[in-house]
């Protein structure tokens, strides 16, 4: 009998060690800004503080007319841009502006897709992953031929990607039964390990951003409906950045209702941006009305806070070899004075009204990084 008892208590032992086996806490350090406090020492941000400032115009077509640009990959060379809401597809330009491609296709084929959520590059074997509906994956290879599609999970919904050295994390949705926002896939797209619970309000809102920020090898979560960062999500130790306003934050049950968001959306601070260059988290948000750009760096966690000008654009996409990459409509950087400040990427695309989107690449000034040393 103690023996049967023994064997049953070790039995749920084992079980119990399984289930967690999975699941890791990402023990972290905590560290808390007072943005409030930084905001009261602030300058003016003008085109002064970046340099080597290009611009390209990307050729435009009926085969590769963009709506609005959700994300951009710069690799080997080439410009991977996502329109998900009008084209619905990934468009492949080179770095001079001229279209190359398209990847992947809206359908109801076994090989298309019937919704585009995001998508994101091995840059192993330069292989091209395109997150749809349901968690599903479709795989290309980097010509954009057809290799396969995977279900990944039964219970997440994925609306997030990024790629690194050991394989992809996706982040799950807020309102739905899982417990956890990051799930931890190999090169294989086996599941490793997921991480980080989510938020215990509902939530009804995409993030303005790709909260799946490249940082280093690794990468790291921006959570805007909690104002945190979480540094390193595929390791088992990891650093939490806590931006606090001082009540001042857009309260939870703005997420999920749209009214009370456009109520606040003038008195209350959120987060619209950010990115990871160079060991330096450069991020867009809203202080009393205004936008704001913060520079922080990543070693000794200060922060230095600049109030945005007509002149910064008001989309950070991608950073890659401490190059910046924006852009705006063609209209808005023909109004706002950029060309003579801009050096073209040599081509022979016209820029007009109706134009693609214009991609700008830019670096952050030594004086800039000097101020949070």
């Amino acid at each position: 009998m103690k023996t049967n008892i023994f064997l049953i208590l070790l039995l749920i032992t084992i079980l119990g060690c399984s289930n967690k086996k999975n699941v890791s806490d990402n023990s972290a350090d905590t560290i808390v800004i007072s943005m409030e406090e930084k905001v009261q020492d602030i300058e003016e941000l003008d085109s002064t503080m970046f340099y080597n400032l290009e611009y390209t115009v990307l050729e435009t077509n009926d085969k590769c007319f963009i709506g609005r640009i959700n994300k951009l990959i710069v690799y080997n060379d080439k410009f991977y841009i996502l329109d998900k809401f009008q084209a619905k597809k990934v468009f492949v330009f080179s770095k001079d502006g001229k279209f190359i491609n398209t990847v992947g296709s809206l359908g109801q084929g076994p090989e298309e897709y019937q919704q585009i959520e995001d998508f994101t590059i091995n840059e192993s074997n330069g292989d091209i992953l395109i997150l749809s509906s349901l968690s599903n994956v479709f795989i290309y290879n980097n010509g954009g031929e057809y290799i396969e599609q995977k279900s990944l999970s039964d219970n997440a919904t994925f609306l997030n990607v990024s790629s690194y050295k050991n394989g992809y994390i996706f982040k799950n949705a807020n309102p739905n039964n899982e417990e956890y926002l990051i799930f931890n896939y190999n090169k294989n797209l086996k599941f490793l390990n997921k991480s980080i619970k989510k938020s215990l309000f509902k939530v009804n809102f995409t993030p303005f951003f790709n909260p799946l920020l490249k940082y280093g090898d690794n990468i790291s979560c921006f959570n805007i409906f909690t104002n945190n960062l979480i540094l390193k999500v595929d390791s088992l130790v990891s650093k939490k950045i806590i931006f606090d306003f001082n009540g001042k934050e857009m309260p939870a049950e703005a997420y999920w209702d749209s009214q009370i968001f456009y109520k606040k959306q003038f008195t209350c601070s959120y987060f619209l941006d950010a990115i990871i260059t160079n060991n330096i988290l450069l991020s867009a948000f809203v202080y009393e009305g205004k936008r704001h750009f913060a520079v922080m760096n990543m070693d000794n966690n200060k922060v230095k806070i600049f109030e945005e000008s007509k002149w910064f654009p008001k989309k950070i996409l991608f950073s890659k070899d401490n190059f910046i990459y924006s852009y705006l409509e063609p209209s808005e950087f023909m109004d706002n004075d950029y060309i003579p400040k801009f050096t073209k990427e040599t081509n022979n695309y016209k820029l007009e009204s109706d134009s693609n989107p214009v991609i700008l690449k830019y670096k952050l000034k030594t004086f800039i990084i000097d101020k949070i040393k």
